[in-house]
């Protein structure tokens, strides 16, 4: 008995080094995801769609998972390539290898695996840099390469997810090739071939989740910014893009955009991608471009005035002319009511404006419309005053009837 436990361990240990996923019931299955690294974070690209399989066999049956990653290997199987296995995808045809399906650097092995996954039936998917301008999505079984899908260089780290949706094998090959962008492409294995499911590259500030919905469909979250409000990257709203894949793949639209998007979603977006929409949190009047907060701004009704002040003091201070409540006395100077809000302090009121706001401009702002200074937003209602806070939801709110820090 003991050395039929020791036997069956070491089969399990053999499946495990191999590439493959391991069922409690000692049945090999696909793993889901391999990095060779962590991806990082452009808009995306338009996404076209591919028919998929005419003939999809059922997905294999799967329990519960106890080993989930492979190890990429350091290059091909130096060994004579084994006969394919039931490919999940296939309707058991004999599968033949594309010519030339492998690329001269994974011969020689000048290009190893920098990721790989394992699928049912002793075939895998793995990711090689072929270049110094391309990676390849390779289809393997042994050490033979049967077909082979390219895209753009995506970096020393790529990350490699598949899931079974209708049936196949779809595999998401994304990494990050300089900057913050990362970029993706999907392919769909179908009869010992890789369909490329993405016409064009699609693209996320911050990498990709790809996820089940159901046995038919899959969804793939990633996030976008927002250039058209007129500030920079850092402070551009962010919005999650995501893409539903069953045997094609369709971009289905954005969330709200937000200075800092909530947790991705988990249901497919409908909202536009770029343009200048409503930013979540604020009112209508936020669609419009962001004012420079350090150019100075003034409500409509010239009540309220704010800038943030320059020589990088990172300080913001507003100046109201008409209060209905008591403004601290005293001053010894020029008097006026005024808010200061140092960098990293606490917003304070204050009964002597000085000579503070001399050399502040004075753009007008609608009501409802954003004013910008780094992690400092201001805006103003038209009943309620100006209200500035900082990411950390820090800031203060000033009105004709109140101060308020919090």
């Amino acid at each position: 008995m003991r050395r039929a436990i020791t036997g069956a361990s070491l089969i399990l240990a053999v499946l495990i080094l191999a590439g493959c996923s391991v069922t409690e019931g000692g049945q090999a299955v696909a793993a889901s995801t391999v990095s060779a690294g962590p991806a990082s974070t452009a808009a995306p690209d338009s996404t076209g769609s591919s028919p998929g399989a005419s003939e999809p066999a059922p997905s294999p049956t799967v329990g519960r998972t106890v080993t989930v990653t492979t190890t990429p290997t350091s290059g091909p199987a130096s060994t004579a390539p084994s006969t394919p296995g039931s490919n999940p995808s296939t309707t058991g045809r004999p599968v033949t290898p594309r010519p030339n399906a492998a690329p001269a650097c994974w011969s020689d092995q000048s290009c190893p695996a920098v990721a790989r996954v394992g699928l049912p039936g002793g075939w895998s998917v793995a990711v090689v840099n072929a270049g110094a301008t391309a990676s390849l999505m390779l289809l393997l079984s042994g050490g033979q390469v049967y077909d082979q899908l390219g895209t753009r260089d995506l970096g020393a780290h790529p990350v490699l997810t598949c899931l079974t949706v209708s049936g196949a094998p779809t595999c998401l090959m994304s990494g990050v090739p300089g900057a913050h962008t990362a970029f993706g492409a999907v392919a769909r294995v179908v009869n010992g071939r890789l369909m490329n499911l993405t016409r064009t590259e699609i693209a996320s500030e911050g990498g990709f989740d790809f996820r089940s919905t159901d046995a038919t469909h899959a969804l793939i979250v990633g996030t976008v910014a927002f250039y058209d409000y007129g500030v920079s990257y850092a402070a551009a709203p962010k919005a999650y893009v995501t893409y539903t894949v069953t045997t094609s793949i369709t971009k289905t639209g954005c969330s709200a955009p937000a200075f800092e998007p909530p947790t991705p979603p988990t249901t497919p977006q409908t909202g536009p991608c770029s343009g200048t929409p409503p930013i979540a949190g604020y009112t209508a009047g936020s669609a419009a471009k962001i004012l420079d907060l350090g150019g100075g701004i003034v409500s409509a009704s010239g009540n309220l005035w704010c800038v943030d002040q320059p020589y990088g003091s990172g300080e913001v201070d507003c100046t109201i002319s008409k209060t209905d409540f008591a403004v601290p006395t005293g001053c010894v100077g020029e008097p006026g009511t005024i808010v200061r809000w140092p960098a990293g302090g606490t917003p304070t009121l204050s009964g002597c404006q000085g000579d503070t706001m001399v050399n502040a401009g004075r753009q007008p702002i609608a009501y409802g419309q954003l004013a910008m200074s780094g992690d400092v937003i201001c805006v103003v209602a038209q009943t309620g005053g100006v209200r500035c806070e900082n990411f950390d939801h820090h800031g203060f709110v000033l009105s004709r009837a109140k101060f308020t820090a919090f």
